[in-house]
């Protein structure tokens, strides 16, 4: 008997497979159309009024949104952090992503206006911090790494590690990590959540739902659906127009 494969088995098993992840899709599709955590409030965000440590957060329909939101049994798929420059004033998302244009790929920080305009046709969610302020150079030395040094870990079978609660140790430094990782390690980090579990101990559903142990004096607001305002969006579209090589790359 041959050790090799024929092309129709090949064919069986590619198609085995493709099948497989239709039906996990379309359950956990379904599993998320049930979920009842959807934001009681919602507000049109005025971005000047951000600070550092509030959370932002996005609903994806996309296979890995479905599964992320099925695990956890909550609409939320994506989380970042605002972030302030002390230099502009400018609010920033800290997150980990892929985005047209191109610069924002990996782990990156983007302006929150450009954020609210690439995600405005999903659920956007949003959680005011309340604790201790926290510096920006602080919060920016312990995401700048990232930003250099990671790429975004895309989905694959040891996503499977998000099934298992772990606690806290010291771990080596990785290249790769999800999105929701990144943002777990930099809350630790900052001292915004605890150092009981490891980072892959959560789902962003945990974190929007505050199930993830918080430090004495910190706390959020219950997560608000938001919305930019109309004159926000004009103002996107106007620059779409007038950089239009910036949003095609």
């Amino acid at each position: 008997m041959s050790a090799l494969l024929d092309d129709f088995d090949i064919i069986f098993i590619i198609g085995f497979f493709i099948i497989l992840l239709s039906i996990l899709f379309l359950v956990m599709f379904i599993n998320k159309s049930t979920i009842e955590d959807y934001p009681e409030e919602c507000e049109y965000l005025d971005v000047n009024k951000c600070n550092n440590g509030d959370i932002i957060c996005v609903s994806y329909y996309s296979f890995s949104g479905a599964f992320i939101s099925g695990s956890s049994n909550s609409i939320w798929s994506h989380t970042g952090f605002i972030w302030v420059d002390p230099d502009t004033n400018i609010r920033y998302v800290l997150e980990g992503a892929i985005y047209k244009p191109e610069k924002y790929k990996h782990f990156f920080k983007i302006p929150l206006k450009n954020w609210m305009h690439i995600n405005r046709h999903m659920i956007m969610g949003y959680k005011k911090y309340h604790g201790e302020p926290i510096n920006s150079e602080y919060m920016m030395s312990k995401f700048e790494w990232m930003m250099k040094e990671c790429n975004l870990s895309s989905f694959d079978i040891f996503w499977a590690r998000f099934l298992i609660n772990k606690q806290h140790y010291n771990y080596s430094v990785s290249k790769r990590y999800t999105c929701l990782e990144g943002f777990v390690i930099l809350g630790q980090e900052v001292g915004i959540f605890k150092k009981d579990k490891i980072y892959c101990s959560y789902l962003p559903g945990d974190v929007i739902n505050d199930k993830i142990n918080l430090c004495d004096g910190i706390k959020f607001s219950k997560v608000k659906q938001i919305f930019a305002y109309p004159t926000e969006k004009i103002l996107l579209l106007e620059d779409q127009n007038f950089q239009k090589f910036f949003w095609k790359n």
